[in-house]
């Protein structure tokens, strides 16, 4: 067989197993409609996919897992829709630390009780004017999310958001 006649075999074979193959990273899919869930590891970190090996996207039908629009599945503590969530390092909903957590996260109720549960940030940074009175607004950034508080003049940093 010919140099050509090889080629054309080879691109023929290769077209024909296009068409038979998953496709492995299609369109998102909502988690919540999907009844087997395949889950896989990439670059250390879990993904899951349905059973066409598309990325999964939102809460899991049984509320276990939450999954980003890449189907990467959520760990440790995040914020979906300016609430906290926590999860386990293998991604599995952890409802009595996210009810304690949310529980310390009060509107105008000090800091401290949220910041001993979810860490020092990796960045803070306070503003001398602020819109809330005599003292300063903090910005403290975590991994993947923002927490807004005031630092009076005087007494306790108070929690005043999320996102």
């Amino acid at each position: 067989m010919n140099k050509k006649r090889m080629l054309s075999a080879f691109l023929a074979l290769v077209v024909m197993i296009g068409m038979f193959a998953v496709p492995v990273h299609g369109k998102a899919v909502k988690a919540s409609g999907v009844e087997k869930i395949t889950f896989e590891k990439r670059d250390g970190k879990k993904y899951g996919t349905d059973e066409d090996g598309n990325p999964l996207s939102g809460w899991s039908k049984d509320k276990k897992y939450y999954f980003y629009k890449d189907g990467e599945v959520a760990t440790g503590i995040v914020v979906i829709k300016e609430k906290f969530y926590s999860f386990t390092a293998s991604g599995k909903y952890n409802d009595a630390k996210t009810k304690k957590i949310r529980g310390a996260a009060k509107y105008e109720k000090p800091f401290a009780p949220l910041r001993k549960l979810i860490g020092k940030p990796k960045k803070a940074k306070y503003y001398e004017e602020s819109c809330y009175g005599k003292g300063k607004d903090g910005i403290l950034t975590y991994d993947g999310f923002t927490v807004y508080t005031f630092k009076p003049d005087k007494g306790a940093e108070i929690f005043m958001g999320v996102e």
